[in-house]
């Protein structure tokens, strides 16, 4: 999906219910040039300035019509499903690795360092070690975290499993709109990212019912935590 697909199914997910008409007034958009730009049959496309009129009349973060956030987009965003078919009592596939899964609590100490323990009862996920290279990520610096909630459907689900690298975990180095594991006061979180010259975050949920939150950069100094960049998903959420 290139930028302009992205948009397009962002604004149809924006619109929902709401008459064309409304929001075309509200975007100060001809309801014309909005039906061009939604029309599939056009090569019309969702430019950077109407994109952030957008987002700024719509009261959302600025570039949140270009981030991936939609089931038809998870093989574009990387989710691929990466997973291979395994049996416990067969021998480890050539070409695989074995990520196990873990939950995470945290100290309250300074800093609340992280403490990760293996689910016993729950059997390691075997993966692509091909994929990992195309990606380059490390299959060693990698965790698997179960999803909790549906704040983040309907990219992921309650029950789903999430891919972790761990080595994309610096706060200057988030790249807007993807999605990460992180820290905030002593709860494990998932969501979308964007950051701000000043220091601050803006955490951002797939599920419009979630308000976004931005959190002041203090705040986030002291009690956020990037984990790490969610990579890969399994599960059966949504079925």
């Amino acid at each position: 999906m290139d930028i302009y697909e992205i948009r397009k199914a962002n604004l149809v997910e924006l619109i929902g219910n709401r008459r064309k008409k409304e929001c075309a007034d509200k975007w100060e958009l001809n309801p014309a040039h909005l039906s061009q730009i939604l029309s599939l049959k056009t090569e019309k496309n969702l430019g950077d300035d109407v994109a952030r009129r957008i987002e700024d009349r719509e009261g959302l973060p600025r570039g949140w019509l270009d981030a991936l956030r939609h089931s038809a987009a998870e093989a574009a965003e990387g989710f691929t499903h990466n997973v291979v078919a395994y049996d416990p009592e067969d021998a480890m596939p050539d070409g695989a690795v074995a990520i196990s899964e873990y939950q995470v609590n945290f100290s309250a100490g300074n800093g609340h360092q992280a403490l990760y323990e293996i689910i016993e009862e729950s059997d390691p996920a075997i993966y692509k070690l091909s994929w990992f290279r195309a990606e380059r990520i490390k299959p060693e610096k990698c965790k698997r975290f179960r999803v909790k909630g549906d704040s983040m459907e309907t990219t992921l689900f309650d029950g789903d499993s999430v891919l972790v690298n761990m080595e994309e975990n610096e706060p200057t180095k988030i790249i807007d709109g993807k999605v990460y594991a992180l820290r905030y006061g002593n709860d494990l979180r998932i969501k979308r990212l964007f950051k701000k010259l000043d220091g601050s975050l803006r955490l951002v949920s797939d599920n419009q019912a979630y308000p976004i939150e931005d959190i002041a950069a203090d705040v986030a100094q002291e009690h956020i935590t990037i984990i790490g960049r969610v990579r890969d998903k399994s599960g059966k959420g949504g079925l």
